[in-house]
């Protein structure tokens, strides 16, 4: 073998191996473009929505005010100071608490798109002084500010600027809410309005509850204190089934 053939194969190796390594980058190249297309994350075909950019719906579609907004959203009711949004376990429901109207607004979530349609008449919101036919009347929401749904869907609790806390059944098919009779209720702080007497309810800023439904925590910023009611596990009624 000539001097000048023995030198030329160390180049015929590098230039193969160089192909070889182009071929491995196109290779992987097309894996990745396969498994970001799988993966929705192909930005060319997807778009950036998939990279979770938000889009809001078009139209009046995309939002429900107090007063409609100038023809630009949907009117609803209830929703003066809307603060606080909660979904239904089962994704069929939206809860709002509203501050200035004392009231939570109730809305049928449509799954395909995610409009909300607020339910007709007084079952659409319950208000602190609701008049029942635009919302029903309810007790223990003067300021309402949270709002959680229990894990098992079948009741809501409020909690309001008053010092009190609202407690409600939730029809599981209709979403209509519907408050505990009696001092059953509502905790209060002063105990008026027919509730049951609370304590270290002072400006309450956030409810929440335990996974198990068992227990329902609320962060009373007023009275520094975070207080514990124990939320008793009713019989179901046909309402809630």
């Amino acid at each position: 073998m000539s001097h000048g053939r023995i030198n030329a194969i160390p180049a015929e190796m590098n230039a193969l191996s160089h192909r070889k390594g182009r071929l491995m980058t196109r290779q992987i190249a097309l894996w990745v473009r396969v498994v970001s297309a799988v993966l929705g994350l192909f930005l060319p075909v997807y778009g950036e929505a998939a990279m979770g950019a938000l889009v809001q719906l078009s139209g009046i579609a995309g939002c429900v005010s107090e007063d409609g907004t100038s023809g630009a959203c949907v009117d609803g009711r209830g929703l003066d100071g809307a603060g606080w949004v909660a979904v239904s376990p089962d994704g069929q429901h939206v809860y709002v608490a509203s501050f200035y109207s004392s009231a939570v607004a109730t809305f049928v979530r449509t799954a395909g798109t995610g409009a909300l349609v607020q339910l007709s008449g007084p079952a659409g919101c319950v208000a602190d002084i609701g008049d029942g036919v635009t919302c029903a009347d309810g007790r223990g929401l003067d300021g309402a500010v949270t709002i959680v749904v229990s894990p098992d869907g079948k009741h809501v609790y409020v909690a309001s600027r008053g010092g009190a806390v609202a407690a409600f059944t939730r029809n599981v098919t209709t979403g209509v809410l519907t408050q505990l009779s009696g001092p059953a209720g509502c905790i209060d702080e002063t105990g008026v309005t027919g509730c049951t007497l609370g304590k270290a309810l002072e400006g309450p800023r956030a409810i929440t509850i335990s996974p198990d439904g068992k227990h329902v925590y609320v962060g009373a910023r007023d009275a520094n204190a975070v207080a514990a009611p124990w939320r008793p596990l009713p019989a179901t009624s046909p309402q809630e089934r």
